[in-house]
């Protein structure tokens, strides 16, 4: 054994040690309380880590790392149609996070691509929602009349399901942030 030691100058150690590090430095990972990671190798994924801590993964694997926080989407504002046939210009908010990091990645890859899911499911849910609906029951000066509290509480439900099943994601509310009448109907009002 002391052989093979000497047989090594002490430049040899030097770049056999700093291998050794480098190899444990690629090899060992943090989870942070606020994120997902996913370990993958070649591009498919191995093992996905939900708990905080240090994890260790093969120097030839990658990871990925997915926020766990609620993330804010704010669609652009659509017309809807109401029941009795009047268009509302709405601007919706949805909340959401990831649920199920693996069905994520698989589905839609990243933020961007949840949220433009999102906007699909919302835009339709939103859209049936209204559909059924007086625009009295959405904009009055009675506050017994107006249900978009009920009516956004089913519309949530409803992408829940969808999102959860589809995409990984887990939508905490949609919401209504504005009520407007589009730019030709406003001015035949005032």
């Amino acid at each position: 054994m002391n052989n093979l030691y000497e047989q090594f100058s002490g430049r040899n150690r030097f770049f056999i040690l700093a291998a050794l590090l480098l190899l444990l430095y690629l090899s060992f990972f943090t989870v942070s309380e606020t994120e997902y990671v996913l370990v993958t190798q070649f591009g498919d994924p191995v093992s996905e880590h939900k708990t905080a801590g240090l994890k260790f993964k093969w120097p030839f694997q990658s990871i990925t790392r997915l926020d766990k926080r609620l993330h804010l989407y704010n669609p652009r504002p659509s017309e809807y149609l109401t029941r009795d046939k009047k268009n509302l210009l709405i601007e919706n908010y949805v909340m959401w996070k990831i649920e199920d990091p693996l069905l994520f990645i698989q589905t839609v890859g990243d933020t961007s691509g949840a949220e433009m899911r999102l906007h699909d499911i919302v835009w339709s849910q939103v859209s049936a929602a209204v559909g059924q609906t007086e625009l009295s029951e959405l904009v009055s000066t009675d506050p017994d009349r107006i249900r978009t509290g009920a009516l956004m509480n089913v519309v949530t439900e409803e992408c829940r399901k969808l999102a959860r099943s589809r995409y990984g994601v887990d939508i905490a509310t949609v919401d209504i942030k504005r009520i407007n009448l589009p730019a030709q109907n406003r001015e035949s009002v005032f």
